[in-house]
């Protein structure tokens, strides 16, 4: 018997391979085959033989043969639901094939219940998964679970928009879908550093080091070791850190997320919702064509497009589904808008004239009037009279602040609404919870002295930061990691900004603490020091490269083909941690490939040191910096840079920026958004209100409009003493300074 099995699973890998390779033909008759082997010597009720089943029947319904397919997938479905230990894996397989033939077939009414019964298999499966997996192994089993959601939220777009019950199923799958890897993290993060397991510390101070160790090496590239070498020591390093998380995980009962993904519905996040608020859940999804036929050269996804969710505080089954378009264009409005905005900020820049009133219509006005019209005016009608909105962003909607967006001459969003963002609408049932320690005393970073050396090291001029050509030599370029292949270091040149030392002096002075400025700026004392400040305040520049393509056709696993759970026909990506970072002092040395000092390592604080970090009790992060919320965008995920980084090492709100700041004009905005929230405002309110003064200033949204709250918008918790004078201070009626 042993030896039949593995006969059986060495045909149906070569079936998958040749289906993969197009030859669809060979396949079939492959398959069939396998069919009738399975049968004949494991049984009609073998596992084995419903493998094959699915098999055969997803070739059937690659080709066109629907009723071929129903015959196969019912067979393997009954030989599953039957087996006294049933596999849910092969069962939800079975089950998402028969579904998506019914819906092929119009048979939608049946094929949507079948379709929940997946979405409960992959809840279970998903707990089971993150509960013993390393991070890759979820991030391989997310990619399979999310094309069933995709899927789903097809079927309601297309066929049951105006049904609630389908439309509230749809936002359920999405609320306990959306940002999962970061939930799960979050949770081992939160036991861990809690100190509810101290027995786990040296498990966890050897996991950080591994991934210190790995981001360093790899954005080094090879030395004189050779490539093969430095390549083999990434690799050894790396399956260490895998083996160390899958044991933490396993020691860890928090990170079974069975529980909590059942308390997390429409219901806990409506009662959850501050009195008045709406929240929108915007998802953007890949559309699946139930009908194709990829034999016949028909791709089964298609462009994807964006729908949004309205919830209304204590309404649960309130909710309204928009479908806002395809997300192409949305994404090219968004472009333009954001070009327009930094077109409009370089121009007065130059010019460097102050406006006293209100400039006419500009180019920002008229490309930001269709993009309103697209993302927005969609959702008004759901909004009803709610003017406080919690906006879960999705795809490049999180590269959008919502609030700048015009809706008559000189007038925007921002003066109608109230507006802050999470990265899920479920983060919304951590706000009610408390800290367990209170946190250490603020931190403020600023001004860092990026070309700080050894003595006897001759420093760079600090030239503005700039781009420069790609160099050939393999030395300075990371080649043969997947976590920054991308990563060069001739391509980065840091300049001092004299508007972040005056940021930093005042705002440590507000808070009454002694900033850390100049060659203080170190990478290695920030790591080992940084202890959940109660705010940490970063002034310097950041870095973010851009996204890496995205095929839906290429990603994603064959959706019924027996083999692997965690195959998938594309490769992963890499590590998205290390494409985004702050800039400390001696980065510019390291990038020259001179020697910092060893407190400074390489200068460049990447997303994945911060996710390492212990910010438990943060209450605030603000990163005041040039694209600190950008990052690489994954569909259902968010923003993989130092926005995400910064909620996995445990901060309650983030206020960052989504394109490149102006340094002066930023002092303004955060010394009067800092005045406002150590009076007791609310952050996000206090946010908003230091814009629209700074707006009186310089109406280009450029100069004040690129930061945004993310997470708790509420008021600081009481502070265990007593903050620095809030008195006036006379700053100085200066014009805008040096970009960050």
């Amino acid at each position: 018997m042993p030896d039949r099995r593995e006969e059986i699973g060495r045909l149906n890998r070569q079936v998958i391979q040749l289906y993969q390779q197009g030859r669809f033909q060979e396949a079939l008759q492959l398959a069939r085959q396998v069919a009738d082997l399975a049968r004949q010597h494991l049984g009609p009720d073998h596992p084995d033989t419903a493998g094959s089943l699915n098999n055969l029947g997803y070739l059937l319904d690659s080709m066109g043969d629907l009723a071929g397919a129903r015959s196969c997938f019912e067979r393997a479905l009954a030989i599953h639901e039957k087996a006294l230990t049933p596999d849910p894996p092969d069962t939800a397989r079975s089950l998402d094939n028969l579904s998506t033939l019914l819906v092929a077939a119009g048979r939608v009414q049946e094929a949507l219940p079948r379709m929940q019964q997946v979405a409960a298999i992959d809840d279970r499966m998903l707990c089971q998964v993150f509960t013993i997996g390393s991070d890759s192994q979820r991030t391989a089993f997310r990619r399979t679970i999310q094309s069933n959601m995709e899927m789903f939220l097809t079927l309601v777009w297309r066929h049951f928009p105006g049904d609630p019950a389908a439309v509230r199923a749809a936002l359920d799958w999405v609320l306990r879908r959306k940002a999962i890897l970061a939930e799960a993290l979050a949770a081992q993060r939160d036991a861990v550093l809690g100190g509810k397991y101290p027995r786990l510390k040296p498990q966890l101070n050897e996991w950080v080091t591994l991934r210190r160790q790995i981001a360093r090496k790899s954005l080094a590239g090879p030395g004189p070791e050779g490539l093969a070498v430095h390549r083999r020591q990434l690799d050894e390093w790396e399956a260490a850190r895998e083996r160390l998380e899958a044991e933490l995980a396993r020691q860890v009962p928090e990170m079974n997320l069975e529980q909590k993904l059942r308390a997390t519905d429409r219901r806990a996040v409506a009662l959850g919702l501050p009195a008045g608020v709406a929240l929108v859940e915007f998802v953007r999804f890949d559309v699946f064509d139930f009908k194709a036929a990829p034999a016949r050269g028909e791709a089964r996804w298609q462009p994807a497009r964006y729908l949004a969710f309205v919830l209304p505080a204590h309404e649960p089954d309130a909710v309204q589904m928009i479908d806002l378009g395809p997300a192409d264009e949305i994404d090219r409005l968004i472009a333009d808008f954001r070009a327009g905005i930094l077109r409009e900020g370089a121009a007065r820049r130059r010019n460097m004239v102050r406006v006293d009133a209100a400039p006419p219509p500009s180019v920002v006005h008229q490309l930001g009037l269709p993009l309103r019209q697209a993302v927005f005016d969609p959702l008004v009608q759901a909004l009803g009279q709610h003017r406080r909105l919690l906006l879960s962003p999705d795809g490049n909607l999180t590269r959008l602040p919502f609030e700048l967006l015009p809706v008559g001459a000189g007038h925007l969003l921002l003066d109608d609404y109230d507006i802050s963002y999470v990265g899920s609408g479920r983060d919304v049932l951590r706000f009610a919870a408390a800290s367990t320690r209170p946190g250490a005393e603020a931190l403020v970073i600023a001004d860092p002295d990026f070309d700080l050396h050894q003595t006897g090291e001759v420093a760079a001029r600090s030239d503005p930061i700039h781009r420069v050509a790609q160099s050939k030599d393999r030395m300075n370029a990371v080649t043969t990691s997947k976590l920054s292949r991308d990563f060069t270091r001739s391509a980065y040149h840091f300049a001092r900004l004299p508007g972040t030392r005056t940021e930093g002096e005042r705002i440590a002075a507000l808070l009454g603490v002694r900033p850390w400025l100049d060659g203080a700026a170190l990478e290695g004392p920030f790591k080992e020091r940084c202890r959940s400040p109660r705010i940490l305040h970063l002034a310097t520049h950041g870095f973010f490269l851009q996204d890496q393509p995205h095929d839906p056709n290429r990603e994603r696993r064959d959706l019924g083909v027996i083999g692997d759970a965690g195959h998938l026909s594309g490769p992963l990506p890499e590590n998205p941690l290390l494409r985004a970072g702050l800039a400390l002092a001696g980065a510019n040395t390291w990038l020259r490939g001179g020697t910092p000092p060893d407190e400074a390592e390489d200068g460049l604080l990447t997303a994945e040191d911060v996710s390492g970090l212990d910010l438990l009790d943060t209450e605030l992060v603000v990163l005041s910096a040039c694209e600190t919320g950008l990052g690489e965008v994954r569909t259902g995920e968010g923003v993989f840079g130092l926005q995400r980084a910064f909620i996995l090492a445990g901060a309650k709100t983030l206020v960052m920026s989504l394109w490149k700041v102006d340094d002066e004009a930023t002092c303004e905005l955060m010394e009067d958004f800092y005045r406002r929230l150590l009076a007791g405002e609310p952050r996000s309110d206090a946010l908003h209100a230091a814009q629209q003064a700074l707006r009186q200033k310089y109406p280009e949204p450029y100069f004040w409009g690129p930061f945004v709250c993310l997470g708790n918008p509420g008021p600081l918790p009481a502070a265990p003493h007593v903050a620095a004078d809030l008195g006036p201070t006379g700053k100085e009626d200066s014009e805008p300074g040096q970009e960050s």
